[in-house]
């Protein structure tokens, strides 16, 4: 395990609640966040299946299989519980072709915000997740066994048609870009181009020593929150704000990590404490609970702070996480004990 690509799955599943809970400034860095899981999925899949060939049919399926396993237990039991205050907390009533869509992860095929953001809206990213998961075995096999000219070469390809298409679309079409999965799917072919170009590059002969690896930790951190300003500050980045400008920065991230790996600086090493790396561990949890913590907030939790006199709805996010990571902490210790 690269622990520090883990640190960030723990710290963006944060700053995604965060930015769901309203709390301003938070937009870039939750679209930042993102990108991040898509191409480090794609980098993390590509180092580990790098030397198979998962294309028959048989092996296939299997390699699929495995992953949504993993994916809709949790999922299923994220929609549960979020609908079940839906109906008998906030009394509301339920379209059920969009609870289908969503049961079975569909939803972010549907260009249509009412499908894909419906409910327990996080979870279009599951969806995504499992098409990618899909589509590895041929990107293992023919994209990732070409040399790395012709992958870096299709790459820039890439960035340059979607730099020129994107300015082009209107802006409830650009929304939908945002979570469809073939079109995310870039960001997991990226993340795979990056795992191809670590094993190239990665030698366990190179040492860093703490002051450089730091170094680098604080570079790459500075450009990473210099891309987050710009984009907060201005329009500079506007139409390609959803994901293209983030594959730089996160492959930023992910490639120092990854380099870094064992030999983290002070910063790395902060990271590879245990506390963030639970975050880590508990970021599917912390992702797909977010909406039922906020629920129970609202519905329950302020209300009663507020009958003492004690009004929290503008403290809403500071008493949401705290719950949320007691429910992430539980349920992932559940799942753990299920499947040991």
């Amino acid at each position: 395990m690269i622990k520090s690509i883990n640190a960030w799955r723990g710290i963006f599943a944060i700053v995604i609640v965060l930015l769901h809970s309203e709390v301003p400034m938070m937009e870039s860095g939750a679209k930042l966040g993102v990108s991040f899981f898509f191409i480090a999925s794609g980098f993390l899949t590509t180092l580990r299946h790098h030397d198979e060939d998962l294309t028959s049919p048989g092996t296939w399926w299997t390699f699929w299989l495995k992953r949504a396993q993993r994916i809709y237990p949790l999922h299923w039991i994220a929609l549960a519980c979020y609908m079940a205050l839906y109906v008998l907390v906030m009394h509301k009533s339920i379209q059920w072709p969009q609870l289908a869509a969503q049961a079975a992860l569909v939803q972010c095929w549907v260009p249509d915000k009412h499908y894909f953001f419906a409910y327990n809206g996080v979870s279009w990213f599951l969806g995504a997740l499992l098409f990618h998961y899909a589509c590895f075995p041929l990107i293992n096999r023919y994209f990732s066994r070409w040399r790395l000219q012709w992958q870096c070469l299709l790459i820039v390809a890439v960035i340059a048609a979607l730099a020129w298409w994107l300015p082009q679309l209107s802006p409830i079409k650009r929304i939908y870009t945002y979570v469809c999965p073939a079109f995310r799917l870039g960001d997991f072919v990226f993340g795979a181009f990056i795992a191809n170009v670590y094993r190239k590059l990665n030698s366990s002969s190179v040492t860093y020593g703490t002051a450089k690896a730091t170094f680098i930790e604080a570079i790459f951190i500075i450009i990473v929150l210099e891309v987050i300003f710009i984009d907060q500050t201005t329009e500079l980045f506007m139409p390609w704000n959803s994901h293209l400008i983030w594959w730089i920065p996160v492959a930023i991230i992910v490639f120092s990590s990854a380099m870094l790996n064992g030999q983290e600086g002070f910063i790395g090493r902060l990271l590879c404490t245990r506390p963030i790396q639970l975050l880590g561990e508990w970021s599917l949890e912390i992702y797909l609970f977010q909406h039922v913590a906020s629920t129970i907030v609202n519905y329950f939790i302020s209300p009663i702070y507020g009958h003492f006199g004690y009004p929290i709805y503008d403290k809403f996010v500071w008493t949401q996480i705290p719950l949320l990571l007691i429910m992430a902490w539980a349920i992932h210790k559940a799942r753990k004990t299920t499947h040991a």
